[in-house]
C-alpha cells in the first residue's frame, strides 16, 4: 500500500514541475515582450501566472505583488482592465520602433506591408482592450 501511495504522488509532482517550467518560460517570454514592441507581453505574463497557480504559490504570489507588473496583472486578470498610460505607451513604442526599423533597413514593399499589417493588428487588439475597459466604466 505504501508503494501505491508513492506512485499516486509522482504524477502530481511531475505535473507541478511541468507547470512550473512552462511558467518560467512564459515569464521570460513576457519579459522579452517588455523590450520588443511587437512581441506580446500580457498574454505570456498571464500564462506564467496561470502555470504558477498550479505549481508554486510562492511564484504566483511573487508575480501578483511584483512592483513592475503585479498591479497590471491583477487588474487585467480580475477585470480585463489595461491602464490607459500603458495602452498609450504600448502603441507609441510599437509605431515608433516600426517606423524606425522601416526607415533604417528599407525592406522590400512586401516586407513593409507585412510589418504594417502586424502593427495594425496589434493596434486593433490593444484598442479593443482599451474600449472594453472604458465600457466597464473605468
Amino acid at each position: 500500500m505504501n508503494k501505491n501511495k508513492a506512485s499516486n504522488r509522482r504524477p502530481d509532482k511531475i505535473r507541478r514541475t511541468v507547470y512550473f517550467g512552462a511558467g518560467v518560460v512564459a515569464l521570460v517570454m513576457g519579459i522579452i515582450g517588455i523590450f520588443v514592441p511587437i512581441w506580446p507581453t500580457t498574454c505570456f505574463l498571464l500564462m506564467a501566472i496561470g502555470c504558477f497557480s498550479k505549481s508554486s504559490q510562492r511564484a504566483h504570489d511573487w508575480m501578483l505583488h511584483n512592483r513592475w507588473f503585479g498591479r497590471h496583472l491583477r487588474d487585467y486578470r480580475e477585470s480585463g482592465i489595461v491602464d490607459r498610460r500603458i495602452l498609450a505607451g504600448s502603441l507609441l513604442s510599437l509605431w515608433l520602433s516600426m517606423g524606425l526599423s522601416l526607415s533604417l533597413i528599407t525592406p522590400p514593399l512586401w516586407v513593409c506591408l507585412i510589418i504594417l499589417s502586424v502593427g495594425l493588428a496589434v493596434t486593433m487588439h490593444l484598442v479593443q482592450v482599451g474600449v472594453q475597459s472604458r465600457r466597464a466604466g473605468l
